[in-house]
Formats: C-alpha cells, structure tokens, sequence
C-alpha cells in the first residue's frame, strides 16, 4: 500500500495537469463557463425550495440552507463517483500507450470535482451568511 502511495507522489504533476485539462474542457464551448458550476446548484435547490415550502408546505425553518448543504455534498458524491467509473474508459488510448499508475485517472477526477465543490461552497457560505445579516428577508 505504502509504494502505491510513493509512486503515486511521484506522478504528482500528471494528476495536477489531469485536474487542469478537466477543468478547462468541461466548461470550453460555455459562455457562461465557470459561473454555471455554481448558479446550477442554486437554481436546483431554489426550484425545490419552491415546491416543499409553497406547494407541499412544510414548516421547517431555513429549509432552503439545509437543502443546500445536502445537495452540494450528494452531488459531490454523485458526480465524483460517477466521473471516476468511467474515467479510464474515456481516456482508454492514454491508458494503453503509457505507464503510469491507473489509479492517476479517477484521482485526478475526484480532484477536479474538489475544486468545484469548494467553489460552491463558497457559495453556499454566502447564502448562510445572507442568512445571518438578513433574517427577515431568509424567511421566504
């Protein structure tokens, strides 16, 4: 376990230039690029604030935070986990032509699926903030 650890370190920079080139092409033909990673969330958890505080009334205060916070940490999740499956597939070609540990594939992905959960994060501790400043208006 301990010299797949050492040899993992050593390719270090293939899983940091993994995690760059994954960034850049997920968001390449987007106009809103980066941005989008962030509003999708929100957009999702207000629609399904909508729906259980208005049309399903449910009397829980500060709903919309809690949801939040459960939906960036399933998506993380969800999409690491997903990602991850299918890296090696998709990049088949690099697998057969070089070595380097196969392991490199799924770590860089979970890595660059890091970046955009502390990115929304960030968000997220916007919104709870907004919530701190602004109580009257975090009712709805």
């Amino acid at each position: 376990m301990l010299q797949e650890i050492k040899e993992l370190y050593k390719y270090r920079e293939l899983i940091i230039n993994l995690v760059i080139r994954d960034l850049k092409v997920r968001y390449k033909n987007s106009y809103v690029g980066f941005l989008w990673s962030l509003v999708n969330p929100i957009i999702q958890v207000a629609t399904i604030t909508v729906i259980f505080k208005y049309v399903m009334p449910m009397k829980i205060p500060n709903y919309s935070a809690y949801l939040f916070c459960a939906f960036l940490s399933w998506s993380f999740f969800f999409y690491s986990l997903l990602d991850s499956c299918d890296s090696i597939i998709l990049h088949a070609g690099i697998v057969k032509k070089t070595y380097f540990p196969r392991e490199a594939m799924p770590i860089s992905v979970c890595i660059s699926n890091l970046v955009h959960f502390c990115l929304a994060m960030v968000v997220f501790i916007a919104y709870v903030l907004f919530y701190l400043k602004a109580p009257a208006l975090a009712t709805w």
